[in-house]
């Protein structure tokens, strides 16, 4: 018999009026104050970032049933993972119509860009053939790469407590240490030389803040501020909490969402420990999704009411970014600040965003930037700066 230890936890819901109480990894059922039913979860860390859950359940201190998950968490091979959010828009276009299109991208790019824009083109197709989702045909610097990642990055994640995550002189309140953002840190050391020193003395604007991870890695590319646009409550209170474990004083976070006008919408949230939200349509999760009004507000105006100079502009919001740039496109024109644009959302986006820029005539030069981590097309930006 075996009773976990559960005071001082919180109340995280009830069962017919009775309470769950939530302390670390351990659920416990209370009925007249005593511990009845219990579950606590055990984590093991996968290749490839990936955790795999299991639980012991605990009735009046006694087990009475076990998982055992982690003995499946074997990999005999590297491979890539597909993106379903992409793929629902992608496979609506023609093959003519996605190639007149990855045409029109490809302009006037680097050759690095274009191999990008083919391979996610050619991976994402193939990965739809197969009844894994998944592709094995790796180069051998990706290769190295995700064994690098295994053996270099994960490991270096601590758990300090279960509130409390640590990496590389960060905190954050969950463990979502994303490869994308703390390892390739955006690929901003990709921007010229003379695009860094610009941004370094001027403000930094971070649209789909998230938990304030991001924030936290540009604060080591300017002098200024960074302002986090975080629509979501969940998100929102915890880079509450990532700015208080980091001590920071030059981060501002913004409880609002950055489109096209003033108003109000609903967003949708997945259940997940990321707590992914969109304004677009994710059909894969209807069911797992819950919905919350948010305040949307037009980067223009909140840059003229606060007098900002910009330097940097980081957009990732799930699939509205080309709302954001209706309400972003004044402060464009005159500032011209430096961009990474996500652009793996859907399929308008990933193919229309850069010929929009273009059309607007600033003189900005563009680049497409995948991170090696295990997607096809995750975390794909748009790297757009002006040289003068």
């Amino acid at each position: 018999m075996k009773i976990y230890d559960y005071k001082g936890g919180f109340v995280r819901s009830r069962i017919l009026g009775l309470p769950i109480v939530k302390k670390g990894y351990v659920l416990t059922l209370l009925v007249a104050g005593l511990p009845i039913a219990q579950r606590k979860t055990y984590l093991t860390q996968t290749t490839g970032g990936g955790v795999i859950y299991d639980f012991v359940y605990r009735i009046f201190g006694f087990s009475v049933f076990k998982t055992f998950k982690y003995k499946k968490a074997t990999r005999s091979s590297l491979f890539l993972y597909h993106n379903d959010l992409l793929n629902q828009t992608f496979f609506k276009m023609s093959d003519s119509e996605i190639f007149e299109k990855a045409q029109k991208l490809c302009e006037n790019m680097d050759l690095q860009s274009q191999n990008i824009v083919y391979q996610i083109i050619f991976r994402t197709k193939l990965a739809a053939l197969s009844p894994s989702k998944k592709i094995f045909r790796l180069t051998q610097h990706e290769k190295k790469s995700l064994e690098y990642l295994d053996s270099d990055f994960y490991p270096r994640i601590c758990e300090i407590t279960p509130e409390v995550f640590y990496y590389e002189g960060y905190f954050l309140p969950i463990r979502h240490f994303e490869v994308s953002v703390f390892y390739y840190k955006h690929g901003l050391d990709s921007f010229s030389s003379q695009t860094l020193a610009k941004i370094k003395n001027l403000d930094v604007i971070d649209v789909g803040g998230f938990i304030g991870d991001s924030a936290l890695i540009f604060q080591s590319f300017t002098n200024k501020n960074i302002y986090s646009f975080e629509a979501t409550s969940h998100n929102y209170n915890l880079m509450l909490q990532t700015l208080k474990l980091n001590n920071t004083n030059r981060i501002v976070p913004v409880k609002k969402g950055l489109g096209s006008k003033k108003t109000k919408m609903n967003i949708n949230i997945l259940n997940t420990l990321s707590a992914r939200s969109s304004l677009i349509a994710d059909n894969n999760h209807l069911g797992d999704t819950k919905s919350e009004e948010i305040e949307l507000i037009t980067l223009d105006n909140y840059v003229k009411e606060h007098d900002l100079k910009i330097g940097l502009i980081k957009v990732d919001i799930e699939g509205f970014e080309m709302e954001f740039l209706k309400g972003a496109k004044e402060t464009i024109c005159s500032q011209k600040p430096a961009m990474i644009l996500s652009i793996y959302h859907q399929a308008s986006d990933f193919f229309d965003i850069k010929p929009l820029i273009e059309s607007w005539n600033l003189g900005y030069t563009f680049r497409v930037y995948k991170p090696t981590d295990y997607s096809i097309s995750f975390e794909t930006t748009l790297m757009c700066e002006v040289l003068d």
